[in-house]
């Protein structure tokens, strides 16, 4: 399944991932931690992306 490649798969450097990190941030205006090693895949950070937005509209 494609969603499960690392994301250098796509193409993706560690810069490229880092600024996709931050409009991914400025687009759904969250916080993503920097500790975490589940960014490494769609799937991941769809699911981290999705956890967040959860946590946020329940407060």
């Amino acid at each position: 399944m494609l969603d499960d490649q690392p994301v250098a798969e796509f193409g993706l450097d560690s810069l490229s991932l880092v600024e996709l990190l931050f409009s991914i941030e400025e687009h759904f205006k969250i916080d993503l931690p920097d500790n975490r090693t589940d960014l490494n895949t769609l799937t991941g950070l769809a699911g981290l992306v999705d956890d967040i937005l959860a946590e946020t509209a329940a407060q």
